[in-house]
C-alpha cells in the first residue's frame, strides 16, 4: 500500500513538472540546446537562425544558444543592449561575427570601475559592420556601443592550451 502511494505521488509530481516545463517554454523559455554531434555534421538553416533573432527580440531575450560543443565551445545568437557593461572572460575567447548593422567595438585596455560603473581605460575603439569578424582573447575587455541594427553571432570557447608563456606579460600568473 505504501509503495503504491509513493508511486502515485511520484507520478503526479512528474506530470506536474512536465506541465510546468511545457508552460514555461510557451512563455519564452530558451529553446533546448543540442550538444554537437561527434560522428556527423549538424546544420542550422538561415531561416531557423532568423527566427531565433525575431524570437529573442520579441521576448526581449539577449541570448539564444544554438549549440554546446566539446571544450566548452558554444554558438549564440546574441543581442547586445545599449546599457550592457564591458566584459572580460578569463578562461574563454570570443569570436564575434557581425551579421547586420554596425557598432563601435571598444576593446583592449584595462577594465576599471568609475563611479560604480565599469568602463575600459586606454582601450581601442573601432567601427564594426556586417561581415566583420572580431576576435577577443581571454582576459581582454570588450564592449559594444553606438549600435545601429547591430546583430552578431557569438562563438565562445575555452582556450585549453593557452599557455602562460603565450599571454602578454601583464596578464601572466606566477611562473
Amino acid at each position: 500500500m505504501r509503495t503504491r502511494m509513493l508511486a502515485a505521488v511520484a507520478a503526479l509530481a512528474l506530470i506536474g513538472l512536465s506541465a510546468a516545463l511545457t508552460q514555461a517554454q510557451g512563455r519564452g523559455a530558451a529553446p533546448v540546446v543540442p550538444k554537437l554531434a561527434t560522428d556527423k555534421t549538424m546544420f542550422w538553416p538561415a531561416a531557423d537562425i532568423e527566427e531565433r533573432w525575431a524570437e529573442n527580440e520579441r521576448l526581449e531575450r539577449i541570448n539564444s544558444r544554438i549549440f554546446n560543443g566539446p571544450a566548452n565551445i558554444s554558438a549564440n545568437v546574441r543581442i547586445v543592449l545599449p546599457g550592457d557593461p564591458p566584459l572580460r572572460h578569463e578562461e574563454t575567447a570570443d569570436l564575434w561575427l557581425v551579421t547586420a548593422g554596425e557598432a563601435i567595438a571598444r576593446t583592449d585596455g584595462e577594465l576599471v570601475d568609475v563611479n560604480g560603473a565599469r568602463t575600459i581605460r586606454n582601450g581601442m575603439a573601432r567601427p564594426v559592420h556586417a561581415g566583420d569578424l572580431l576576435y577577443v582573447p581571454p582576459g581582454v575587455p570588450h564592449h559594444f556601443t553606438d549600435m545601429k541594427g547591430f546583430r552578431a553571432w557569438l562563438i565562445r570557447y575555452d582556450v585549453e592550451g593557452w599557455a602562460q608563456r603565450d599571454q602578454p606579460a601583464e596578464r601572466r600568473g606566477p611562473q
